[in-house]
């Protein structure tokens, strides 16, 4: 193929000009254009037939491999595409097309497919847009048949660019899932050929404490095929009655369905790293959104789309609100070197999981009972046939209500800041005591099927709230939520009141339950140079009536703390808080605890509670 075959025309537009010539005869198998062989399949061609590289080449404008791999989908990695085995003919070249028009388009752009590593639906809708804006973009080069047979996927209109069709394949869920003509999205495989994630960077003297520190991006624990939901089996088989349960452990042991933080295993997307900072594509009522890093905060990336949420704060002198005063980010915490992590050591608690159990939310009918409150018709039927027949009749034939069903959502919020490295009565850190606490709150909450996330929050000023991604909703808190737990290293200050606003919005807009708790594991103390005493306990006061008010419970939980209850009680007030000698404690006073925050958000948002 010659030079000037190597790439496809470019117009005025940035759409590829009418050149059909050699790329179309390479797609026909030499047809002469516009042959009723179009329409049909070519000659089968071995799949390593030079043919398919000039083709790919063609079409993504520079020279790609095309290599038989073990999957059984075809897919691009940025410098190959891969094809199954056995693949040829029609369908060979259909695969490397598309493969190649997703190279040509710009779909494996990296910063995007950060945002997919093991995601695998959100992934596979991805592909699916893409597939129509690739096609639609390389219309006049593809064949009439390529292009119909990628757009009769879905009756869909393309997004404008890779990042657009990042935000439909995340929101929008009547997108379907790429099928095998357009292959399958594995992003990793892309990103382990170079790029990296902004990380929270260790602070120094002098160094701006937001420059982030660019990393290779840690891959080898993620699949991209893995998906966060959880096995139902699973979840039965960890059940907190059923832990201790022989037939339990024996199940588990066959299925290969442990949790072991060692395992190493994929965490069903927990290893996507948020320095992209997406979160504010949900800004909530409380916030707003910026276009770029406020000025002071050097070295930050240039966004492509808003990346900051700002929030406003409590001015209790003026009795008004400070608008766009505190800006919130999220990253991943800066990882530790292999010798200086402090490992989690820590067995499940048993105890919590069964009080955490208890906490169920949604009503829900219970048929074939030997008593209840109404008659069970299909059993009542079953009941009539087997005493016709002359058969011993099931006289389970009732049906009853209970409040049996998960409906919660949970932020768990983790205080990293300076203060707590301090010692407690027992000789252990309070940084080690909360760290304890929220692993075994939220393992616990995760093991009875609740939907919970988990982050901890520092402050460097105003302008620089951070939220340090432990593990979202859709994640699974196995090793690498674990890791990033041990990672972390306590330092900053407590800016309180922008991350309960934060944490809130995140509750509310990311757990898609009907009731939502944010628990802030902190000892309840907000300071910070310019935010303490009056100022912070009532900008604190304010955000947590503004999270009652929407809906969202609010508990504390303090353990090992030497900090005054009564300047914790100024801030937290009548809002749900307890301060604890150790974790285990909590399991005695989860249930009504987070009931009575539960009820008290219930109330506020409805408006039968006056404002506090």
């Amino acid at each position: 193929m010659s030079a000037d075959d190597s790439a496809p025309d470019v117009g005025p537009a940035g759409r590829p000009g009418r050149r059909r010539g050699r790329l179309a005869s390479l797609l026909r198998g030499g047809r002469g254009e516009g042959s009723a062989a179009e329409q049909h399949a070519p000659a089968a061609t071995p799949v390593v037939a030079p043919v398919h590289g000039a083709l790919a080449g063609a079409i993504a404008g520079r020279r790609v491999e095309v290599v038989v791999g073990g999957h059984e989908r075809a897919y691009a990695d940025g410098q190959a595409i891969h094809l199954p085995p056995g693949v040829e003919g029609r369908r060979a070249l259909a695969l490397v097309a598309v493969q190649a028009a997703l190279i040509a388009a710009g779909s494996l752009d990296e910063r995007v497919l950060r945002r997919l590593v093991g995601r695998r639906r959100a992934a596979s809708r991805y592909l699916t847009l893409e597939a129509l804006r690739a096609v639609a973009v390389l219309e006049d080069v593809l064949p009439p048949w390529i292009v119909a047979e990628v757009r009769a996927v879905a009756d869909l209109a393309p997004a404008e660019d890779p990042a657009g069709s990042l935000r439909r394949a995340h929101d929008d869920a009547s997108v379907p899932e790429a099928p095998e003509l357009l292959g399958v999205l594995r992003p990793s495989r892309v990103l382990r050929a170079g790029g990296g994630e902004i990380v929270e960077a260790p602070d120094a003297g002098g160094a701006d404490p937001l420059a982030g520190e660019v990393l290779r991006t840690q891959l080898d624990e993620v699949e991209d095929e893995e998906e966060a939901d959880e096995s139902k089996i699973l979840r039965l088989l960890e059940s907190p009655i059923q832990q201790d349960n022989v037939v339990s452990r024996l199940m588990q042991e066959l299925l290969n369905a442990g949790r072991s933080p060692d395992a190493g295993e994929a965490d069903g997307g927990s290893e996507a790293p948020v320095g992209s900072m997406t979160t504010t594509d949900r800004i909530g009522e409380h916030g707003q959104l910026v276009d770029g890093p406020p000025e002071g905060l050097r070295d930050a990336p240039p966004p492509e789309r808003p990346w900051m949420s700002v929030y406003p704060e409590w001015d209790h002198r003026r009795g008004t609100y400070r608008p766009d005063h505190c800006h919130v980010v999220e990253m991943d915490p800066a990882p530790a070197d292999e010798e200086d992590r402090r490992r989690l050591e820590m067995p499940p608690d048993v105890a919590l999981q069964r009080r955490l159990a208890r906490l169920t939310m949604r009503v829900e009918r219970h048929d074939r009972r030997g008593d209840g409150e109404s008659l069970d018709l299909r059993a009542l039927v079953d009941f009539g046939v087997a005493r016709a027949a002359g058969v011993t009749p099931d006289e389970r034939i009732y049906s009853t209500r209970a409040r049996t069903g998960r409906d919660l959502g949970v932020v768990v919020l983790l205080d990293a800041s300076g203060s707590t490295a301090e010692g407690t009565a027992s000789g252990a850190s309070v940084w080690d005591e909360q760290r304890r606490l929220a692993a075994s709150l939220v393992e616990g909450l995760e093991a009875v099927g609740d939907r919970v996330a988990a982050y901890a929050f520092r402050s460097h000023g105003r302008h620089d709230v951070r939220f340090l991604r432990l593990k979202e909703f859709d994640a699974r808190f196995g090793g690498a939520a674990r890791r990033r737990l041990e990672d972390l290293e306590p330092s900053g200050f407590t800016r309180l009141g922008a991350a309960i606003r934060h944490g809130a919005h995140l509750a509310r807009t990311g757990s898609g339950t009907s009731r939502t708790l944010l628990v802030v594991v902190s000892d309840g103390l907000p300071y910070e140079d310019g935010y303490d005493e009056r100022h912070a306990e009532e900008d604190v006061a304010r955000a947590l009536a503004e999270a009652a008010d929407d809906g969202v419970g609010c508990v504390c939980l303090s353990v090992g703390s030497a900090v005054d209850p009564e300047a914790v009680g100024r801030a937290w007030r009548d809002v749900s808080h307890l301060c604890m000698e150790e974790p285990r404690a909590l399991a005695r006073e989860v249930e009504p605890l987070f009931r009575t925050a539960l009820q008290a958000a219930l109330e506020r948002s409805h408006g039968s509670v006056a404002a506090a």
